[in-house]
């Protein structure tokens, strides 16, 4: 039994506990540099690591610490709700804060910087280069406001439409040019056509479901490229349309077109990724003489055609072939639409006379209301609205010729 208690206490201390040690020079205020590193009393992030580097150097360079903590870094400590809250990139939640700051550092050493290998990353920045540590933590806090705008721009101004639609995405490795892109934004208004290019470059690659893993390379590139040049539009128009290969090429019209009207997107994308072209598709539908609705729910992807069709949708001319262009089709854009998760389940796999029905009392959206003529949803319809739903698309993320 005393073997096992002293084998448990063995194993806590092996696996569990975890030092940190911080060297100080004789000159250096223990106490000021405590204060500095965690003033919150919680855990400690990447980013303390960095908090401590930074103002450790400034001592150094004889900076006025407290003045500079009040100016540069107290704004983290105060709103720590917001820099501290863990938030998912990939697989895995860091602190916002922490994300933050390899995209700052990203944007200054012209490469991808993981979290992980933030703190290592950031001491060679600051011994390699000519910048002081005042100087990084007043750039950390102008960069900051920038990130934090990014979460605050109007849903229907065109960069909330732009962050909301990233989100969906799921990338985040645009961030460091976004940073400086967004910093001041032009008079002329190329910051738009900016953000327009490169949600066409990322919605066209996702729909035709074209890897994101080598995107840690190509923004790295678009980093140094846009260095070397300038942060501007017609950098990055002439960048993307120079790429080649699955692995970063923009995909063409036709391209684009082959996915939006055949490719299985229920099945290939991921929901969250159908349902931000769906919306988008909604958005671009009105016009003039309609009413701008802002869709609040969040909605589910619904098929017209249901996936369980035998019982109330049969084929005209049953056979094999025309079984499979069927199940085929049904996972398409063409079938493809938004309803809300209550209406959902109501038609379930019902006749197309009662969903047409359902859609017609419930439905605000432009997508439904366009679809509630027609008298039989079949493979025809289902392919013209497919192709509806492509030239539409096309209109939205347009693709320059190179």
């Amino acid at each position: 039994m005393l073997f096992r208690s002293f084998s448990a206490m063995y194993a806590a201390l092996r696996e569990d506990v975890v030092l940190v040690v911080v060297d100080l020079d004789e000159n250096d205020d223990l106490q000021l540099i405590f204060e500095t590193l965690n003033a919150l009393g919680t855990p400690l992030l990447p980013s303390d690591l960095v908090k401590n580097l930074l103002f450790r150097y400034a001592i150094a360079q004889d900076a006025q610490i407290e003045q500079l903590y009040e100016k540069a870094w107290k704004p983290f400590d105060d709103d720590a709700e917001y820099w501290r809250a863990e938030v998912r990139q990939g697989r895995i939640k860091w602190g916002r804060i922490d994300i933050f700051v390899a995209h700052y550092l990203a944007l200054k050493r012209r490469d991808i910087i993981s979290v992980p290998h933030l703190f290592s990353e950031f001491r060679s920045f600051l011994v390699e280069g000519d910048q002081s540590a005042e100087q990084s933590l007043l750039a950390l806090k102008e960069y900051a406001s920038v990130f934090r705008r990014f979460d605050e721009y109007p849903m229907t101004s065109r960069e909330g439409i732009f962050f909301s639609r990233l989100s969906d995405l799921d990338t985040n490795m645009a961030i460091p040019v976004l940073l400086e892109v967004l910093k001041n934004p032009t008079s002329d208004g190329d910051h738009i056509r900016f953000i327009e290019i490169l949600e066409s470059y990322l919605v066209r690659r996702a729909i035709c479901s074209f890897t994101y893993k080598n995107y840690n390379r190509v923004f790295a590139e678009l980093l140094r490229h846009l260095s070397r040049t300038e942060f501007r539009s017609e950098r990055l128009r002439e960048f993307l349309l120079s790429r080649e290969g699955e692995t970063s090429v923009w995909p063409g019209d036709d391209e684009f077109r082959e996915a939006l009207e055949n490719a299985p997107a229920y099945e290939k994308l991921k929901r969250s990724r159908v349902r931000m072209l769906l919306e988008a598709i909604e958005g671009a539908l009105h016009d003039a003489k309609t009413e701008r609705i802002e869709i609040l729910d969040d909605l589910t992807v619904e098929h017209i055609m249901p996936q369980q069709w035998e019982a109330n949708w049969p084929i005209a001319q049953e056979s094999i072939e025309a079984r499979e262009i069927r199940e085929r089709l049904i996972h398409t854009f063409g079938n493809l639409t938004l309803v809300t998760e209550r209406l959902n389940p109501s038609m379930s796999n019902a006749g197309w006379e009662k969903k047409r029905q359902a859609l017609q009392q419930h439905s605000a959206l432009t997508l439904n209301r366009r679809i509630q003529s027609t008298e039989h949803w079949d493979e025809r319809a289902i392919r013209q609205r497919g192709n509806s739903i492509a030239d539409v698309a096309l209109t939205i993320w347009p693709r320059p010729e190179a």
